[in-house]
């Protein structure tokens, strides 16, 4: 499942952080990619890494905070297609893959946040992360 590999990578980014070593991901069921898990994953078209957006804001243009960055989705050839958001304030909660495309990097004073053309409803109408997609 897409959600198991996307837990998994951010699982071993996290121990990354400890030891400076990743674990090396567990085989990925039948017809799912494993993902690379080195800590400065560039995310093509972002301009950042994956451990740089990993726990951060996602935000609309407005700066309302719409979510955060819990994990990524990956494509056959292991990059990073889409984040994995669990959004704010969702009852009951809901997490959903965001495709990487139109989103954009803010940086102030240091501080990250993912940019997201978008608002609450549209997130909301998106499937849950776990039944994103079809398995490849």
């Amino acid at each position: 499942m897409r959600t198991r590999t996307a837990l998994l990578v951010t699982m071993a980014l996290l121990l990354a952080g400890c030891d400076g070593k990743a674990p090396e991901p567990e085989a990925a069921e039948s017809g799912q990619s494993t993902a690379p898990v080195a800590n400065g994953d560039t995310i093509e078209g972002l301009g950042a890494s994956q451990s740089d957006v990993l726990g951060k804001k996602l935000v609309d243009a407005d700066g309302f905070d719409l979510g955060t960055v819990t994990g990524f989705d990956y494509g056959a050839d292991h990059s990073v297609d889409a984040l994995i958001v669990k959004l704010a304030d969702a009852v009951p909660a809901k997490s959903v893959a965001l495709p990487t495309e139109g989103l954009t990097i803010v940086r102030t004073g240091g501080e990250i946040e993912v940019e997201a053309n978008t608002n609450t409803g549209a997130l909301l109408a998106l499937p849950d992360a776990e039944l994103a997609g079809s398995p490849r």
